[in-house]
């Protein structure tokens, strides 16, 4: 699925638990999140109710990611603020193309 309304739900569930949560890419079937690690104690609770709510939402899997040193030295050379001293983990989310069954 492919669409804003399909964001818009998979956004919904997530800022219930870390409201902080920032789409990075969000390209034909895959949408690419950035949490701040500070809001690792909700990972838990968060990532219990995306595994209840999978097949709600139409996604095929999920990943997770923590920054690389490389991540932050590019953040620091396009002269983001606080970038070196934020970690963030990024979420991969694959949607189902084809939407219910």
């Amino acid at each position: 699925m492919d669409s804003p309304e399909h964001t818009r739900k998979v956004l919904e569930l997530i800022q219930e638990y870390i409201p902080d949560v920032e789409v990075v890419n969000d390209i034909s079937a895959e949408i690419q999140l950035q949490i701040p690690t500070s809001a690792a104690e909700k990972f838990k609770d968060f990532f219990v109710a995306l595994d209840n709510n999978i097949e709600r939402l139409q996604l095929i899997t999920y990943s997770i990611s923590v920054t690389t040193l490389e991540e932050v030295f590019l953040r620091v050379a396009r002269g983001e603020e606080g970038s070196a001293s934020r970690a963030f983990s990024s979420i991969d989310l694959l949607a189902n193309q084809t939407g219910p069954r």
